[in-house]
């Protein structure tokens, strides 16, 4: 079966990055993730809030690094793709699209969630 890979990661002050992919149960239909593609380079820079939606979001301090004092607190999403690999996490493609359609999961892209919302009405 086919399931969903989605990639994000940490960034600190001092640009030193941690990587990340979680694996959900199922496939996130396409216009979702065709959605994300359209946005290009602002992928790149998509503040991303992991907590919100169930994933993981370790940053250095959890790793035993000291903070800087302006490390930011949250990710960047970098996309989603397919995978056959087996889920890591306890969510399917239905509940990771439904978490991240809440308020509050993306920072300064918040676009993206207005498409998504406009397009399912």
């Amino acid at each position: 079966m086919k399931n969903t890979v989605i990639k994000y990661m940490y960034r600190d002050a001092a640009n030193y990055k941690l990587f990340f992919e979680e694996v959900v149960a199922g496939l996130v239909p396409q216009t979702y993730v065709d959605e994300l593609s359209a946005l290009g380079e602002d992928l790149d820079f998509m503040e991303f809030y992991p907590e919100k939606v169930g994933l993981p979001a370790p940053t250095f301090v959890d790793i035993g690094y000291a903070p800087y004092d302006d490390d930011p607190t949250c990710h960047e999403l970098i996309g989603l793709d397919y995978t056959e690999r087996e889920p890591t996490v306890d969510m399917t493609a239905e509940q990771l699209i439904d978490a991240l359609k809440q308020d509050g999961v993306f920072g300064s892209v918040s676009v993206f969630m207005s498409t998504i919302r406009t397009t399912e009405n």
